[in-house]
């Protein structure tokens, strides 16, 4: 029947062949590899999408705010942290955390004597240190010249 000389056995090994190689591959014939494939890329890429535009919000506000001393600096932090965490803001801006939310502490008897020379000051302003000690000294506060 065939025209050239084949042997049985090389059939066989040749169906045996392709038998193997259908059993193997039948799963990829059912599924949607490619499907699969194209969800996971397009995953991929939106995030890769989020990314950027989070680095473009976080560029432009840098940019807006770069040039300032630490006081300016501070208060341009959104302490809300809509946008930008406060944390990535102060990692931006180059300073640390801590600084955003220190205030510093007033000691009451330090605020009156603040009070008693800037009404003096207002008062005499040509008051030098040595003479506002004295002042002082007089209504009742003992005080360092360098404090004052």
């Amino acid at each position: 029947m065939l025209s050239w000389p084949v042997s049985t056995s090389f059939i066989r090994l040749e169906i045996k062949k392709w038998n193997r190689t259908a059993v193997e591959g039948i799963s990829e014939l059912f599924t949607d590899r490619k499907k699969t494939k194209d969800k996971e890329k397009n995953l991929l890429i939106a995030e890769l999408h989020r990314q950027i535009g989070q680095l473009k919000v976080e560029l432009d506000w840098l940019k807006k705010n770069l040039d300032s001393r630490v006081k300016e600096k501070i208060l341009l932090i959104d302490r809300e942290g809509e946008t930008i965490p406060v944390k990535r803001q102060a990692e931006l801006l180059g300073i640390a955390r801590s600084t955003v939310y220190y205030e510093p502490a007033r000691d009451p008897y330090s605020l009156e004597l603040m009070h008693l020379i800037d009404e003096q000051y207002t008062k005499t302003p040509f008051y030098g240190s040595r003479r506002m000690r004295e002042v002082l000294k007089r209504r009742g506060y003992l005080v360092n010249r360098k404090r004052v």
